[in-house]
């Protein structure tokens, strides 16, 4: 089985772009969608990161090797008012039959995301101790992603 060429995080990042969740963060646009690290601007934004993850073991008929990535997703907002909604629309579209059996581009590698088990419902973080005084959710979740080669 060939291995990720990119991290789940981005894998499950791009997914949310294409989603309409969000947008991809050199276009500029509203609620930009970050992998791996998370500016302190804009206010209002989402970050997937990689977190552990789930080693199942080889099928020993196929040979098949099993492994469920781990993702944190982040969200970040002016209000509570604004934020609690739109983590409550991607944990749906985490949980929804559309978040399963995805072919998701990144780069010039495709992946297939087969399933997506949100282990946590959204958590509300409360405010950022800086002086933006920011709403936080987040909600971590395991994916199982193969390379189509």
């Amino acid at each position: 089985m060939p291995t990720l060429d990119h991290s789940p995080a981005e894998v499950i990042a791009r997914l949310l772009v294409e989603r309409g969740l969000g947008t991809d963060p050199d276009v500029y646009g509203t609620w930009p969608i970050y992998d791996s690290s998370e500016p302190d601007l804009p206010d209002q934004l989402v970050t997937v990161l990689d977190i552990a993850g789930s080693d199942d073991g080889v099928d020993m008929t196929s040979g098949d090797h099993w492994e469920h990535y781990g993702v944190r997703v982040f969200i970040r907002a002016r209000t509570f008012s604004v934020g609690y909604p739109k983590a409550q629309a991607i944990a749906a579209q985490l949980d929804g039959e559309d978040g399963d059996d995805a072919v998701v581009d990144v780069g010039s590698k495709r992946y297939h995301v087969k399933s997506v088990h949100r282990i946590t419902e959204v958590i509300p973080l409360g405010k950022e101790t800086t002086v933006s005084r920011r709403d936080r959710f987040q909600m971590d979740a395991r994916i199982t992603i193969r390379v189509l080669v």
